[in-house]
């Protein structure tokens, strides 16, 4: 395969400059929107508890009246419909007290949701549901709990987290045009991008089957961004280094086997520490690697 390479490069290096950004072009596209589909993660560790979802009413009654007893019926309805969720029980409104039949400080009553043994992603996928169905009348409704503050999280930075990722680019272009000189600025800008939006591309499509988050992208981005523009300079140095002991033809040969050598390892070296991660208690610890990873790899790709 890595012949195979070394002879389209001989033959239409141009060939391999469309194909990489065609690839880094598509990746851009199929990461836009995708914060949206990915859950940002859990935090906590593994066996902590918390609340995930409660629900707060409020209104201009007191909390003992007709009015709070019916909204509290309704809203318990409304929520064990969804087979996600295991029970919907009153708790003391912590912030005025109160007994535990929901009925907290005047005008105040909190209903906590315990959901299934479900992944994080469904979890969320689940309040989110449930942020936009349910109705408290003439009561007013806030959520809390950590699940319902990583949904609105994800949906305040759904929109704005892939134009974040762009700012990256000036220190990019920076960085790689003292690393390679200005002839060669493209290959790590490539790479770069690649590296980046490929990463959170693949983490959407992963995310469909299995159980993926944002958190991930985070370490991802520094890890694509960093080899994209390292891993280009290694192999133009590289082919520098043969040009000047080889025939142009047989220096490119020799320049893409060295390189893929040096890539892999170097893409292999990115990976292990995060992989690390997964011995740890962190409920997210397999996104942070699969970030890494999937960083790391295209960026190596990317670069030969």
């Amino acid at each position: 395969m890595i012949g195979a390479l070394a002879d389209l490069a001989l033959r239409r290096p141009w060939a391999l400059l469309a194909a990489n950004l065609a690839v880094a072009a598509a990746a851009v596209a199929a990461s836009l929107g995708a914060p949206s589909d990915l859950g940002i993660g859990s935090t906590r560790l593994e066996g902590s508890a918390g609340p995930e979802l409660a629900i707060v009413l409020e209104g201009d009654v007191a909390a003992d009246t007709r009015v709070f007893e019916v909204a509290e019926d309704v809203i318990t309805a409304q929520a064990e419909a969804d087979t996600a969720v295991a029970a919907v029980r009153p708790a003391p409104d912590r912030a005025g007290g109160g007994g535990g039949d929901g009925a907290g400080a005047e005008g105040r009553a909190v209903l906590v949701v315990e959901f299934e043994d479900i992944s994080e992603a469904e979890r969320q996928q689940t309040v989110s549901g449930l942020l936009g169905r349910i109705d408290p009348g003439p009561l007013r409704v806030s959520f809390t709990g950590e699940t319902a503050t990583v949904v609105e999280a994800r949906d305040s930075l759904g929109g704005d987290l892939w134009r974040v990722e762009l700012l990256v680019l000036p220190l990019v272009l920076l960085a790689m045009a003292a690393a390679t000189g200005p002839r060669l600025m493209l290959a790590p800008l490539v790479a770069a991008v690649t590296a980046v939006a490929g990463t959170l591309a693949l983490m959407r499509l992963v995310g469909v089957v299995g159980d993926v988050s944002l958190l991930g992208l985070a370490p991802g981005a520094v890890v694509g961004a960093v080899l994209g523009i390292e891993l280009p300079a290694i192999v133009a140095a590289v082919h520098r280094d043969e040009t000047a002991l080889s025939p142009p033809t047989e220096a490119l040969r020799r320049a893409v086997d060295e390189s893929a050598r040096r890539t892999a390892t170097i893409a292999a070296a990115a990976s292990v520490p995060a992989l690390g991660m997964l011995v740890t208690p962190l409920d997210q610890a397999p996104s942070l690697a699969l970030g890494c990873a999937l960083a790391a790899w295209l960026a190596a790709a990317s670069a030969l």
